[in-house]
């Protein structure tokens, strides 16, 4: 079961965001809204995630009108699409999707600590490097 230790700030939401977003990683818009990762100003090589999305707008027409809260570490859940990822590997963020992805070839975002690899949907907990 993956756990968490850390701050949560409040964005203003830059886009919609469902129960199908919760932790994933989010970035800033060029127009200053919280938006997923992959659609995020300077979202690149896994640089640019402030952290993961630790609640959804209640309507659908929620960009710049409501806020969302934001993991920001050192400790957060993180969703993982189907993967071999495990305990001690890098992690970093997905520039298609916004989900954690191995960090072999991109900058790190953090290293898993807790959750168990296997089919997408799964949760895992990430200190933040």
């Amino acid at each position: 079961m993956a756990f968490e230790d850390t701050q949560i700030i409040g964005l203003v939401a830059g886009t919609t965001f469902a129960e199908t977003d919760l932790h994933k990683a989010v970035g800033i818009s060029s127009t200053g809204g919280a938006v997923l990762y992959h659609t995020a100003a300077g979202a690149t090589g896994g640089r640019g995630a402030i952290g993961t999305l630790h609640s959804v707008t209640a309507t659908t027409n929620g960009a710049g009108s409501e806020s969302v809260q934001v993991a920001v570490g050192p400790v957060v859940k993180a969703f993982a699409a189907e993967s071999t990822a495990s305990f001690g590997n890098l992690v970093t963020w997905s520039t298609e999707d916004s989900h954690l992805i191995g960090g072999t070839t991109n900058e790190p975002y953090g290293i898993i600590i807790g959750g168990s690899s296997g089919s997408t949907g799964r949760i895992l907990t990430v200190a933040k490097l």
